[in-house]
């Protein structure tokens, strides 16, 4: 499975260098763990370097992303028999063909958050494992969780990553990418709908220098009817929605009004 997704992950960033790919089945540390079907981090691979170079994998900075691998694990230990068994296969299929969509999800993230190449800081494991204890407090506790609401930047991101995987011949259902949720984030079909007119004249831009180009006039206003619609539904007091919609619609003027660069958040995202 994972020269699979080391060959979509050069597809989408081949300028970039390869990610690590984490696995469930990797017996990686608990405490390493979010409660995520997958997550990464800008400096995600700071908090792992210890165990990567355990494992021997070590060879630099470079972004890390973690899946949850569990069921395409557990189909393929099951031994399905190719020949006789077709619900067998169909469910193995279906199940590396989730772990795509989620590999889609992540990468778009990466290209998101960027790489940072820089010499890595000496950090201290239990300042690691402090910082991921926080992370999964905030997971459980957030009253808009990060997993329910993702960014402008982020939609667009996946929409070209998802298009330029299916010009590849990667067969992946948007709706297994990011699944349609309560939080202010448009569907994925409705953001692909809005995005059509670009998707094909900006292929040959890299993924992490999309920011540099102004989104379709569509996408802008879909996101702006989203917002609005969202927090009418929230409740008339609520600080934390205003700065959700504050937040996502400073990212809209940056990403459509001028050719400068977003300061992106550099925490860990799922």
């Amino acid at each position: 499975m994972r020269h699979h997704l080391d060959a979509l992950y050069r597809l989408l960033t081949p300028d970039a260098p390869p990610a690590y790919w984490l696995m469930g089945s990797d017996d990686l540390p608990k405490e390493l763990i979010l409660p995520s079907a997958a997550f990464t981090g800008r400096n995600l691979d700071i908090a792992y370097r210890a165990w990567l170079e355990s494992a021997g994998r070590w060879r630099g900075r470079s972004a890390v992303i973690v899946l949850d691998d569990s069921g395409v694990r557990n189909a393929l230990r099951d031994g399905i028999p190719a020949e006789t068994n077709f619900a067998g296969q169909l469910r193995l299929a279906s199940e590396i063909h989730q772990v795509l969509a989620t590999a889609i999800h992540e990468i778009a993230h990466v290209a998101e958050l960027g790489i940072d190449t820089s010499e890595a800081p000496d950090v201290k494991y239990e300042q690691v494992v402090a910082a991921m204890a926080v992370c999964r407090a905030e997971t459980k506790t957030a009253r808009y969780p990060k997993q329910d609401r993702h960014s402008p930047v982020w939609l667009r991101l996946v929409v070209h990553a998802w298009h330029r995987a299916t010009k590849a011949h990667y067969t992946v259902t948007p709706e297994n990418i990011f699944p349609d949720r309560l939080g202010p984030t448009p569907k994925i079909a409705n953001a692909i709908l809005a995005l059509h007119p670009e998707l094909d004249a900006l292929l040959n831009v890299p993924l992490m220098e999309l920011c540099h180009v102004p989104a379709a006039s569509a996408f802008v206003e879909m996101w702006k009817f989203k917002l609005s619609s969202w927090r009418k539904r929230q409740l008339n007091e609520d600080a934390e929605a205003d700065r959700i919609v504050a937040e996502y619609l400073q990212l809209l003027d940056a990403h459509t009004t001028t050719a400068a660069p977003i300061k992106l958040p550099t925490r860990g995202v799922a």
